[in-house]
This record gives C-alpha cells, sequence and structure tokens, in this order.
C-alpha cells in the first residue's frame, strides 16, 4: 500500500472511533501511533511520541497554563466570571436554549480577556454547570462543549 491509501484507511479508522465515544486525544494517538509505524517501524513511533511528550513538557508555553489557572479562578472567586455568565444570561437567556448560549459567549468573553483556553474551562465549567443544572440541561452538553476546547 502507499502512503495516500494508508492515510484514507487511517481517516476512516479516525472516524469509526470518533464514532465510538472515545476520548478525541486517545483517537488521534493511537491513529497516529499505528499509522506511523506501519509507514516506519514501531521503535520509530515509540521514540517519536517520547520526543513529542517530551517537547511539550519543557515548551514555555506550557509552563504558564497553571499560571493561567491560577488566574481563571481568581477571576471565579472575585466575582467576575459570575458576573459575566449573569449579563450574558441576561442577553441571551430568554431564548430556547438561553443558557447554553449564554455559556458560548460568556466564555468566548472570558477567552478574549484572559488568552487561556485551559482557564477558561476550568472558569467557566465552575460557574455554568451549576446553572446549567438548575435548569435541567443535560450534563453530556457542557461536557462535550469543555471537551472540545482544548487549551
Amino acid at each position: 500500500m502507499n502512503e495516500a491509501q494508508i492515510g484514507l484507511i487511517a481517516v476512516i479508522v479516525l472516524m469509526g472511533l470518533f464514532l465510538s465515544n472515545m476520548e478525541l486525544y486517545l483517537c488521534m494517538l493511537l491513529v497516529g501511533l499505528f499509522g506511523y509505524a506501519y509507514l516506519t517501524s514501531f521503535e520509530a513511533a515509540l521514540s517519536l511520541l517520547a520526543t513529542d511528550f517530551s517537547l511539550v513538557f519543557v515548551s514555555y508555553s506550557f509552563s504558564v497554563i497553571p499560571l493561567f489557572i491560577l488566574m481563571g479562578q481568581l477571576a471565579f472567586n472575585s466575582g467576575i466570571a459570575t458576573q459575566l455568565y449573569n449579563a450574558t444570561s441576561r442577553f441571551a437567556g430568554h431564548v430556547p436554549g438561553g443558557i447554553g448560549i449564554a455559556t458560548i459567549i460568556g466564555a468566548t468573553l472570558f477567552k478574549t480577556v484572559c488568552g487561556s483556553g485551559a482557564a477558561t474551562i476550568a472558569t467557566f465549567a465552575s460557574v455554568s454547570i451549576p446553572e446549567m443544572d438548575r435548569v435541567h440541561y443535560s450534563r453530556k452538553l457542557p461536557l462535550v462543549s469543555f471537551r472540545v476546547w482544548g487549551p
């Protein structure tokens, strides 16, 4: 098989894994690892995996994520995030699905101010999930929304 055929098979397998309700990162990790192992060797694929993990953990952008999460928690505990969520809820809360829309708008505005997806997820999960529970939203909606937003 050539690389194009392997790529097509990998995309089909990836879509099948997505539909199996596995975590997205795990699906992409498995398909990438085994696809690269098939094209080169399993040792080379494991070496690439180890190199990628080490490069992520020593990068500067990864090292500042705990500080952004701290900033998000400070914003939550000071009430800024709750006030932003309440303002967007008043803006869009009266339409069907308004709490979900308010969560998306509020999280987008907070992400614009904050600059970190991880801090936004940590902050808005603690603000919006109790509110969504109060109005009987499905627990899958916030979990899927926050899982898609990566740092």
